[in-house]
């Protein structure tokens, strides 16, 4: 939504009888199934009749907005101490911000699990607590990163095309299109954009 979309009037001036179906979901498509012609996905399949490519990288951090910050400050050198925090519900638990949030903070009070980046986003927006974030989309000085990419995770971006379609005119354009979406945003993908949320040791 936060990639692909704003990227598209490129593709329909390029291809203006194409018509894309997107599917934007946390579930793994199936391209065995011929669910989707195409996915991109943060983690690289291992099996299947298909062909991937590593088109970029996303770099996720911690997250709080600058007021819940100021009335929960750190407790020591742990910037999770004492902090309420907001997480994916037990069906996306095998997503990796989930699972590193469960192991870095396993008695960390959880304020709210919620099944959507958007909703994890407007909490922290609205003041109750960290959540783990891919740092393209923690913008505004509001949000202030507690934790930084070294010492959270960074997530390969791939493209995925089931072997069979790979040779498809229509296929390979949409592959190229994304191919140059991500290659366009590899700067804030991977957490070096100009004006970014700033660092909290930053902002004291």
């Amino acid at each position: 939504t936060d990639l692909v979309i704003p990227a598209m009037p490129r593709l329909v001036a390029r291809h203006p009888r194409l018509r894309l179906e997107i599917v934007t979901t946390t579930a793994t498509v199936e391209l065995g199934r011929r669910d989707a012609d195409l996915a991109l996905r943060v983690v690289r399949p291992t099996h299947g009749n298909l062909k991937a490519r590593r088109l970029g990288a996303m770099s996720h951090g911690v997250y709080g907005h600058r007021d819940y910050l100021a009335r929960h400050p750190a407790q020591g050198a742990d910037p999770l101490a004492g902090r309420a925090v907001i997480t994916w519900d037990e069906a996306h638990a095998h997503l990796p911000a989930a699972q590193w949030l469960a192991q870095r903070a396993p008695d960390a009070h959880v304020v709210l699990t919620a099944s959507t980046l958007r909703a994890q986003i407007a909490a922290v927006r609205a003041g109750l607590g960290l959540a783990v974030l891919p740092d393209f989309l923690a913008t505004g000085a509001d949000f202030v990163r507690v934790l930084a990419p070294d010492q959270v995770f960074s997530d390969g971006v791939w493209l995925v095309i089931h072997a069979d379609l790979a040779a498809s005119s229509r296929v390979r354009a949409v592959a190229d299109f994304l191919a140059e979406a991500v290659a366009g945003a590899d700067a804030a993908l991977s957490g070096r954009r100009a004006g970014q949320a700033q660092d909290e040791r930053a902002s004291c």
